[in-house]
């Protein structure tokens, strides 16, 4: 019993290995033809970084995320619970495998926007909502059917530029979602900081 324990932990990482290697449906490189399905940021870094460092810039960009999240949160009196969930949902989006239908998690961003309309965060929340329009639909099938069946979208495909910023869109789409939602936050603390001051203000006349 002890020998098989002890056995688990390299028989699951050699399966790890083999689950991510290259050219499988995991791999987020372009030994993988449907690596565009994918909505993780390695997927649009990869196509100027080598894939160490594809992953080590997107988990920068999410600690940095997350980090720019508790510095605006300080100020922050009454932050907005579905607001905290929505930024801190995409940025798991950022860093680790996420396929297509896993960009659900931005339902919490969608929510927070429909929330938002008719309130102070209005044109934060029509941006977060344009963002996620191209998720109705898995784009990067279309775009590959279109490739397949039409002599110059097949010439641009294996243009730089549709690889780097048509072809991964969806993953352009987390990234940009969640710069608006920061955004959001740090206007949405700055009014209540000054709407704090103007209190204090008033009070003390």
């Amino acid at each position: 019993m002890l020998l098989a324990r002890a056995n688990w932990l390299p028989s699951f990482a050699e399966n790890g290995k083999r689950l991510f290697a290259s050219g499988t449906v995991y791999d987020f490189s372009s030994a993988n033809p449907l690596r565009f399905d994918l909505v993780n940021a390695q997927v649009l870094l990869s196509q100027l970084l080598s894939s160490q460092m594809s992953q080590f810039v997107a988990v920068g960009i999410t600690v940095s995320v997350v980090l720019l999240w508790l510095h605006f949160r300080k100020t922050a009196a009454h932050q907005s619970r579905l607001l905290d969930l929505a930024i801190l949902s995409a940025a798991m989006l950022v860093p680790l495998y996420h396929r297509f239908y896993d960009a659900g998690l931005l339902i919490f961003a969608v929510a927070w926007a429909i929330k938002e309309l008719s309130i102070s965060a209005s044109k934060y929340a029509i941006l977060t909502l344009v963002a996620a329009t191209p998720f109705l639909i898995p784009g990067a099938a279309v775009l590959r059917f279109l490739a397949k069946n039409n002599s110059a979208v097949a010439g641009l495909s294996e243009t730089f530029w549709w690889k780097f910023l048509i072809a991964p869109h969806q993953a352009w789409m987390v990234l940009i979602i969640l710069t608006v939602l920061l955004g959001a936050q740090r206007a949405l603390c700055a009014q209540k900081v000054q709407a704090t001051t103007v209190s204090c203000s008033a009070e003390a006349a």
